[in-house]
């Protein structure tokens, strides 16, 4: 999946004396004071950052990356890159060679950051809202089969087989003739279903919706593994024939009701487990707790989560109020933003995440984990 190896190509970075570049912006621009707006952003953003605090060696990495930056978003608002996107998320550090950018079909929140590793939390965010999707189309003759991820179709393929003898022939039952037209729909039905199977387990598409009228997507889905059949969320009738925009609007529609009520389900589960002393805990506090003793299996935070706290960058370990020193080694420790440092720390220990929409969450702080022991 795009989201999971974009984020894996990130979260090699983090060493204690690394310094990232993390610039998200809304590119989604309709007019040149949009653009405007951007410019202005991004250049007040940089040039807030006190370079001359950092030593003589490690100014010379920060200005390159504020030069490489400013270039690039310049290019990027006179529109001498053909980039045709919503939002765009750069990463960059000179001293550790990286300088990354990721398109987006959905605009991020303007954001401009320097710290210790980059900040993901955005194109994770946008990952999770916006799964990917297997999209297939079928009637008796002929089918359309997208790709979606991020939002967007990626890819279309269409296929038309060819079904003879529509026309009942001379000499032929009834029955011999509606043979022949279930022979023929049959093996178009089985090509497609191999087209289906080959990009499904190219893709490990996490959901898959099937287009059609119901009795012929009965038939079709006789030629689909159990794997898929596992995957299908929903099955509606739409016209084979509609537009892409359609189609893409149609599927985002059921991705956004299937994330709703995950969500709830999700708070739900956790809410109950939480309070029965299961593997589960709330608020944060008790998360940040689960963090740094390593047990979060998956961490459940609000989409509007915002609260400062503190890291040790020796030892790593994450706290909201912020002592005179590390409790564990005694260190000097560093601000930062802990719904950040939670999705970075999540990932790093081979968790999920998953961000959270539905104002239940908010009852216990915003936060909360499944854990994987106690």
């Amino acid at each position: 999946m795009k989201t999971k190896s974009r984020l894996k190509g990130l979260l090699k970075f983090q060493e204690p004396t690394d310094l990232f570049f993390s610039l998200y912006l809304n590119t989604q621009w309709k007019d040149e004071q949009q653009r405007e707006r951007v410019r202005i952003f991004t250049k007040n953003a940089l040039h807030t950052i006190n370079v001359a605090a950092y030593p003589p060696e490690v100014q010379e990495s920060l200005r390159a990356d504020i030069q490489r930056i400013e270039t690039y978003v310049e290019a990027l608002i006179k529109q001498t890159l053909q980039v045709e996107l919503a939002g765009v998320a750069l990463f960059a550090s000179y001293a550790r060679d990286l300088f990354q950018t990721y398109g987006s079909t959905v605009p991020f929140t303007n954001q401009c950051t320097l710290a210790t590793h980059p900040y993901i939390a955005q194109l994770a965010a946008v990952g999770r809202e916006y799964e990917n999707a297997l999209v297939i189309m079928v009637d008796t003759e002929s089918a359309r089969i997208f790709e979606m991820e991020w939002g967007e179709i990626l890819s279309e393929l269409d296929i038309e087989s060819e079904v003879p003898g529509r026309h009942k022939q001379g000499g032929w039952s009834q029955m011999r003739f509606q043979r022949h037209i279930q022979d023929h729909m049959d093996r178009h039905h089985k090509e497609v279903a191999e087209q289906v199977i080959r990009r499904f387990d190219q893709g490990n598409y996490a959901n898959v919706i099937l287009y059609g009228q119901d009795r012929i997507l009965a038939s079709f889905r006789s030629f689909l593994p159990e794997r898929i059949q596992e995957r299908i969320i929903a099955k509606a009738a739409l016209d084979i024939t509609v537009p892409d925009t359609l189609v893409r609007e149609k599927t985002l529609e059921i991705l956004h009701q299937k994330k709703a009520q995950g969500e709830r389900e999700a708070v739900t589960r956790l809410t109950e487990t939480a309070q029965a002393h299961g593997l589960a805990v709330l608020g944060l506090l008790d998360t940040l707790e689960a963090l740094n003793k390593r047990v979060v299996a998956q961490l459940l935070v609000s989409q509007n989560f915002s609260r400062w706290g503190w890291r040790c960058p020796s030892c790593t370990l994450l706290g909201e109020q912020i002592p005179l020193g590390c409790p564990l080694c005694g260190r000097e420790l560093k601000t930062v933003d802990l719904k950040e440092e939670m999705v970075w720390e999540t990932f790093r220990q081979d968790g999920e995440v998953e961000f959270i929409s539905d104002p239940s969450l908010l009852a216990h702080k915003g936060v909360g984990a499944f854990l994987r022991f106690r």
